[in-house]
């Protein structure tokens, strides 16, 4: 993930001072979740996943080792606070991680912590599933089906934020996509 990078240069640059750090990785983080705020419909969220590395550590971390785990917003901020006292070979240590994983435990925990606040959701769900195993498992579905799209809803829903985002008249692009498959399955048969 390119924002985990940057973070991750960013954090090497301020390595000696361990305030200016933690300021900088709040900053980072809030401005992000400014940026995702602006272009995702947070209102209708009832629940957020988090897939990756960092999720399912916290997760077993705070004692949920499940399919699907639940994580309170302030059980992760306190993992988060631990983690941004410590260095990330300090906390590769204490957890017995790699540094290069343990660099981006607080930048997640947090930016995890802040997703719950904005979304007014109690907690977050974590799989023991990765992402590769649901690409895996959409690719395997698309192949079977004899798709060529592998993520059909994504794609759409992608494509109407993105639509939004340029304040493009919605209702005119579906009529259009809706006559474009129209025609295509025409000369289909």
């Amino acid at each position: 993930d390119l924002g985990t990078v940057r973070i991750r240069e960013l954090l090497r640059a301020e390595s000696g001072d361990r305030r200016a750090m933690t300021r900088l990785i709040q900053h980072n983080v809030r401005e992000m979740m400014n940026a995702v705020k602006r272009t995702l419909p947070f209102e209708k969220v009832s629940s957020l996943i988090a897939i990756g590395s960092e999720a399912r550590f916290a997760a077993r971390k705070l004692g949920a080792e499940e399919e699907l785990s639940a994580v309170a917003a302030k059980d992760l901020r306190k993992l988060a606070d631990q983690i941004l006292a410590m260095t990330p070979d300090q906390a590769a240590s204490a957890f017995s991680v790699p540094a290069a994983e343990a660099e981006s435990f607080a930048p997640a925990f947090l930016a995890y912590a802040e997703l719950i606040r904005l979304n007014q959701v109690d907690r977050l769900l974590v799989p023991c599933a990765s992402m590769r195993d649901g690409l895996l498992l959409q690719m395997a579905k698309s192949i079977q089906s004899g798709s060529t799209v592998f993520f059909p809803d994504q794609t759409i829903a992608a494509a109407l934020n993105l639509a939004r985002k340029y304040h493009a008249d919605e209702k005119h692009g579906l009529h259009t996509a809706a006559l474009a498959r129209l025609i295509f399955q025409a000369t289909q048969a």
